[in-house]
């Protein structure tokens, strides 16, 4: 919170900002995010109101897929399972393997390689016959 001639403004959190350790009342009782996430990925969501017929379907609808969460070493939220669940793994895939992901990127999809950068990874990426070549700076590879 940021203070300016006496009035006190609250700047919205984003992507990259470190999530104040909060507490919160949660269908999983009370909890400090900070204890409740440890080593986990979280995904954050909140309703403008509470037991909406929307939100209802939402939260049941997590329950039912929490054996796929847990999987993918998340505790979870928010409006599309499939898409949150697809974000979440292409997000966990390019952590891991520092490679970036195509647009709708799905598990077991090509990814993107780094474009080179000097003339000799240039002339490597040539020669990589393992490499589906669109162009000379855009390639894609399997890490299936």
């Amino acid at each position: 919170m940021e203070t300016i001639h006496n009035t006190k403004i609250n700047s919205m959190p984003r992507i990259g900002d470190i999530a104040p350790n909060f507490e919160a009342v949660s269908t999983k009782g009370k909890i400090k995010l900070l204890d409740f996430v440890r080593d986990k990925w979280i995904v954050m969501f909140s309703y403008p109101a509470d037991f909406t017929p929307v939100s209802t379907t939402e939260m049941s609808g997590f329950a039912v897929r929490k054996p796929e969460f847990d999987a993918i070493n998340t505790k979870y939220v928010g409006r599309n399972m499939n898409e949150i669940l697809r974000a979440l793994e292409a997000l966990q895939t390019s952590d891991k393997y520092k490679l970036a992901m195509l647009l709708d990127w799905k598990k077991g999809d090509n990814v993107i390689v780094s474009p080179p950068k000097t003339l000799d990874e240039l002339n490597a990426r040539i020669a990589d016959d393992t490499l589906e070549k669109l162009d000379w700076y855009l390639d894609k590879k399997s890490i299936n």
